[in-house]
């Protein structure tokens, strides 16, 4: 058929280009040969181009609105792929007493590679400790710049300005991670800067400043590290300066935390605060000599809990007044409690938990109730990203069995809020037996178990640890099959690019309006340029950062005949910016439908323009090319 077609394209060619030519000869020659000549041949044109237009009107209209009309459904349309950047310890970056261009050029490698690999979201290790990865009101500049904590900006710019500058450029969100309490990941104080906040947080309490009587406002050192106590009213307080700053500064998509609350217990270590629930007013209704509670009174465990839980909803309210187009999320531990009896400790498990045999849990070690936020909506959190870092073949905990406990919590009734998968990268080319890390279809296998078992779209999408694991380094042996594992991936699971599904927990769901005027003109036989106007008003909050109501960027989707539709680009926005274009390079001879969206900052699409339109095979100059559009 299409053989047919392009035959018939060559046809058409002839016959209009020779009845052109004879229309402009009938017009020199009109006095000499009589006015119905000339009329003839002007009636036998209007119905050849009519003849045409009807056939590639029937043509390029065929199916093409069903289909698009359904591609939000589709699971490869809409799916997170995320990766987690990680600061603490120069993991992924920065280089340490790096010049301010190898740092600039190694985030800017960082995120065309997730270009390149059609990824969508970088999660930012902002704040790992006291000190911090940008200008900060509340911290230091984190010691992995120079190997210690700065009070000035070791270098002329702020990088995370520039990171989310140069991420939305490519389409990518950008969420800023935060670890809430950690100060240090040693134990020394003499090596704190005076603005580190664990050393503003001792000395509130030597000068008479506590946030309540008789309570100390000590670190806590657990592990060889420094911690603030969770507990502690003035440490949630701090939290949330930190949260505000971010939000008022920056024009950020997300602010996540990891799973470090309360810390991996540590063999033979007491994590000391009792007292801090002695003292407190939130700790009045609970044993807190206890783990567990006894005679109806809740324990020291159960205090905890209620501490993470109240600043979980405290910053999920902050965060809404201030811009709630800012999603929150967390990353908790994977396994929320055991269904199982653990081998070491026969008295903690729970027949609604999964059935596991974790060594630790999210729930019973950290103190993070991930199930109770993941099954109140967007009360606690707008999302979820349980580290579910092992294989299906490791018996204590099977990412198959964890995977699937989360995927049945989440078609239980009600709005939950959005589940994302987090993936062990950093793990490939591990050399364990009881989880063989070193096949390249690992990552792809979990991320098809996710999309298999999510008949109700439970999962959707996929974070990454660590950054530096996509990328081919020499010398990294595990790094290569890291490197392979998310090509493989690339090459099977994420053809096209992405859109980021909207969270259904999130009360704003209204839609851009539709793009305006959308033509396509033929530029080759391999070329096709779309041009439209955006009807929507570039708004932005009092924070100078585009609001939720206007168009943020736009989705091509491309349908060749006989063929599926893919995403073609997505296509950033300019500030201000209401004439579009965009060239498809790609395009072959042939029958093509196009359509555009809008979309705003939450992912939330307008309807649907399209045009259809015949590349096709060029002789000698360039041939008109009917269009129709439709919404």
């Amino acid at each position: 058929m299409y053989g047919f077609k392009r035959n018939l394209d060559k046809l058409f060619y002839v016959l209009n280009h020779f009845f052109v030519d004879k229309f402009f000869m009938a017009v020199k020659v009109m006095s000499g040969h009589g006015l119905i000549h000339f009329i003839c041949i002007a009636i036998f044109l209007i119905m050849l181009q009519v003849f045409v237009y009807a056939l590639e009107k029937s043509t390029s209209e065929e199916k093409s609105f069903d289909t698009f009309s359904s591609i939000r459904d589709a699971r490869e349309y809409e799916e997170l792929r995320g990766v987690w950047l990680s600061t603490v310890g120069n993991i992924d970056w920065p280089i340490k007493n790096g010049s301010e261009e190898d740092q600039k050029n190694l985030l800017i490698a960082y995120l065309d590679k997730m270009v390149q690999q059609n990824m969508n979201a970088v999660f930012f290790q902002a704040k790992p400790t006291g000190g911090a990865m940008y200008p900060s009101k509340y911290a230091p500049f984190a010691a992995e710049f120079t190997g210690e904590e700065q009070i000035e900006n070791p270098y002329n710019i702020d990088f995370l300005e520039f990171l989310i500058n140069e991420a939305h450029a490519r389409n990518i969100e950008v969420h800023v991670w935060v670890n809430p309490f950690r100060i240090a990941t040693h134990s020394d104080r003499s090596r704190l800067s005076p603005k580190n906040f664990g050393v503003v947080y001792e000395a509130l309490d030597k000068d008479g400043l506590a946030g309540e009587s008789n309570q100390t406002n000590s670190m806590i050192t657990y592990g060889g590290r420094l911690y603030l106590d969770p507990g502690h009213p003035i440490a949630h307080d701090y939290v949330i300066e930190v949260v505000q700053e971010l939000l008022v500064n920056y024009d950020i998509d997300g602010i996540h935390f990891d799973d470090y609350f309360y810390q991996y217990k540590v063999a033979g270590e007491t994590w000391n605060d009792e007292n801090t629930c002695r003292t407190s007013k939130t700790g009045r209704k609970f044993n807190c000599s206890r783990e567990e509670g006894t005679a109806g009174k809740k324990g020291l465990g159960d205090w905890r809990r209620d501490n993470i839980n109240r600043l979980v909803e405290r910053i999920q309210k902050e965060i809404k007044e201030i811009k709630p187009y800012v999603k929150w999320g967390i990353s908790p531990f994977g396994v929320w409690r055991n269904a199982l009896t653990p081998e070491n400790n026969s008295s903690i498990f729970d027949s609604e938990g999964s059935r596991t045999r974790a060594g630790q849990t999210s729930y019973d070690d950290l103190y993070a109730d991930a199930r109770l936020w993941y099954r109140s909506g967007s009360h606690y959190v707008d999302y979820l990203v349980p580290q579910i870092y092992w294989t299906r073949h490791l018996q204590a905990a099977s990412y198959n069995v964890v995977t699937d406990w989360w995927i049945k919590e989440g078609r239980r009734g009600g709005v939950k809020a959005a589940l994302y998968i987090g993936h062990a990268l950093y793990k490939a080319g591990n050399s364990d037996n009881v989880e063989p890390w070193k096949d390249v279809a690992t990552m792809a296998e979990q991320i098809e178990f996710n999309r298999e078992e999510t008949k109700s779209n439970v999962v959707a999408g996929s974070v990454f640890f660590t950054m530096h694991d996509l990328m081919d380094r020499p010398g990294y042996p595990n790094n290569l099959v890291g490197y392979k594992m998310m090509n493989y991936v690339r090459t099977k699971l994420y053809k096209n690019p992405s859109l980021i599904p909207v969270v259904r927990a999130m009360k704003d769901r209204k839609a851009p309006p539709p793009v305006k005027n959308l033509k396509a003109d033929v530029l080759s036989d391999s070329a096709v340029r779309l041009s439209w106007q955006d009807s929507s008003p570039w708004k932005v909050d009092r924070y100078g950062h585009l609001t939720s109501e206007p168009a943020r960027y736009y989705v091509v989707y491309r349908l060749r005949e006989g063929g599926e539709v893919e995403i073609l680009k997505k296509v950033w926005r300019q500030a201000h910016s209401y004439n579009i274009e965009f060239t498809d390079g790609s395009a072959e001879p042939g029958q093509y439908t196009y359509a555009v969206a809008s979309l705003d900052r939450l992912h939330n699409q307008s309807k649907l323009m399209q045009v259809s339109l015949r590349v096709p095979v060029l002789i000698g100059r360039q041939e008109y090319a009917f269009e129709t559009q439709r919404e």
